[in-house]
């Protein structure tokens, strides 16, 4: 269960925003701006991110099991060491692998 005071912060969109470690599990992000985003190990699983800016957002050792990134642009954004499954959806044509990700 997402903690409500990231959630909320989360909402707000802030350019650059600190979320290190935040527990947005199962949160509708769709649509919100993420852009440079420090989310190294937040837990994201499960959370709806489609089409969310996340231009230069970190989520290095984040949780993306089951995270759907349906319509996000992720070629500037790091996701090494990130975790996913095989629910996790991609872009079309992204390799997370290729990127640092770790199938778990």
């Amino acid at each position: 269960m997402a903690d409500e005071s990231a959630l909320e912060k989360a909402k707000r969109g802030e350019y650059g925003m600190e979320l290190s470690g935040a527990d947005l599990s199962g949160a509708d992000l769709s649509w919100v701006n993420l852009q440079k985003a420090n989310l190294t190990k937040a837990n994201l699983s499960k959370s709806n991110l489609t089409g969310a800016n996340l231009d230069k957002a970190d989520l290095s050792g984040a949780n993306l099991s089951g995270v759907d990134f349906t319509g996000v642009s992720l070629s500037w954004t790091t996701i090494a060491g990130a975790l996913y499954d095989d629910t996790t959806k991609w872009p079309k044509h992204y390799n997370p692998k290729a990127q640092g990700a770790i199938f778990a």
